[in-house]
């Protein structure tokens, strides 16, 4: 999961994705999981598997709403680390959906408490 949220937030923080940032690597483990942002729809992106066994290359365009859903929620560095400890067992066995969720709970505890301060909740 650590290597999603990186790949999300240097995706966001590209200048050259609006254009479309073609991406080729002999890296499996980052390959596989760009493939896996462009199928779950975090971002937007196309793949193409080149003959002869050479690396796949990606052409990403920028991130979709659900990827900036989830960047938000787990960008702040304190915020995230945080839920890794808390969480107590590997990401990677926790559904995304799942962490999406306690994310954004706890953001929306967060600020629930800072509107009661000030009284715009009750």
């Amino acid at each position: 999961m650590e290597l999603v949220r990186l790949l999300l937030i240097e995706i966001e923080q590209d200048a050259q994705w609006p254009a479309g940032k073609c991406i080729a690597t002999e890296d499996a483990i980052k390959s596989y999981h760009l493939h896996l942002l462009i199928q779950a729809g975090l971002v937007e992106g196309k793949e193409s598997l080149v003959m002869g066994g050479e690396a796949p290359q990606f052409l990403i365009s920028g991130l979709t709403w659900h990827g900036h859903e989830f960047l938000a929620a787990s960008a702040d560095p304190g915020r995230w680390s945080q839920f890794k400890k808390s969480a107590g067992i590997g990401l990677a066995s926790i559904p995304f959906p799942v962490i999406v969720k306690l994310l954004t709970d706890g953001i929306e505890q967060s600020v629930r408490a800072a509107l009661q301060t000030h009284g715009f909740v009750s």
